[in-house]
């Protein structure tokens, strides 16, 4: 019989959005094609999901995973250097933008 165990990475910030209001990260203004309703992820099933295995005695049995940063080793077990690095260059000139388009930026 295996010893392994499964782990479940959550914290109450991953339903902390609402991607139909900003499709991810982008404000409905700036997307105004995409509905409220298209997509799965809501905060709501997240909470949902997350109240079901606490009440099923399931959560006690599941050995909880911190969320971390990836290390760019992980990403490039998915994703080409070459993606990574545009998205790093990409990040750098355009943190600020969107920040302020998340409604991250801050009023300095």
């Amino acid at each position: 019989m295996s010893q392994q165990k499964t782990g479940l990475m959550y914290v109450p910030a991953s339903a902390a959005y609402k991607a139909g209001d900003g499709y991810l990260c982008i404000p409905a203004e700036y997307s105004p094609w995409i509905s409220t309703t298209d997509y799965y992820d809501t905060p709501e099933r997240v909470t949902e999901a997350h109240a079901l295995l606490e009440r099923s005695g399931l959560l006690a049995k599941l050995v909880p995973i911190a969320p971390r940063p990836a290390t760019p080793e992980e990403l490039t077990g998915f994703h080409s250097a070459a993606y990574i690095e545009k998205l790093q260059r990409l990040s750098a000139v355009k943190a600020a933008l969107w920040a302020n388009i998340a409604g991250l930026a801050t009023a300095d």
